[in-house]
């Protein structure tokens, strides 16, 4: 039915996008979002905050009993500690951290463009009426209800994701995570060297 009215190109743009959705779903649920693992000489660094009287809550997690690096958070779901902590998301059942934020970040713009384009396609052909003609989706017949209430849901979801989008468009340009968003910490003056850093594929940091 797409094929006949909206062309095989279109058709075929949309399978791509939501191909690449699924797979960056999939690599940020399956991903490590960066854990931070203990290693060896644990004590010896917690001997060493002691010390030098820094042994608190932002650089000593009681939990995990590690060394806490900077802007790291012990998250409960998890039950670790997550380097870069952002957030945990329910949609994709996991921690979005330093190792992943890449692969969320992609899930949100695939998710955006797929529900739009998708819409694009759908509601040219949708009409409030009977079609004789079999050129359009007509939502008044009980038969098409699913794709009445399926429309409806695109739409919402395309302008809640859109504006996740957007709010996390604003933190990668500002270096800033949803946690120290919403704890009240500042971020950086907007940047493309932000974009980079938080973005960029190149290995992160690896545990010490």
């Amino acid at each position: 039915f797409l094929v006949e009215n909206v062309g095989l190109g279109l058709v075929v743009l949309y399978a791509v996008l939501v191909s690449c959705l699924l797979g960056a779903l999939g690599m940020t649920a399956l991903s490590d979002p960066g854990v931070v693992c203990a290693d060896d000489d644990r004590a010896a660094k917690i001997v060493d905050l002691a010390r030098r009287d820094r042994l608190n809550e932002k650089t000593f997690c009681p939990t995990c009993l590690i060394q806490r690096p900077a802007r790291a958070k012990h998250d409960p779901t998890l039950k670790r500690c997550v380097r870069r902590f952002d957030h945990y998301c329910p949609f994709v059942a996991t921690v979005v951290g330093e190792r992943n934020y890449r692969y969320f970040y992609a899930f949100l713009v695939f998710c955006v463009l797929a529900i739009s384009l998708h819409l694009v396609l759908v509601l040219p052909l949708v009409r409030l009426c009977d079609d004789l003609q079999g050129k359009y989706v007509c939502l008044f017949p009980a038969k098409h209800a699913p794709v009445f209430v399926g429309t409806i849901l695109a739409i919402l979801h395309d302008v809640w994701i859109a504006c996740m989008l957007i709010m996390h468009s604003s933190l990668v340009c500002t270096d800033q995570t949803t946690y120290e968003q919403m704890h009240g910490k500042e971020g950086d003056e907007c940047s493309q060297q932000n974009c980079r850093k938080v973005l960029d594929p190149s290995p992160l940091t690896e545990d010490s």
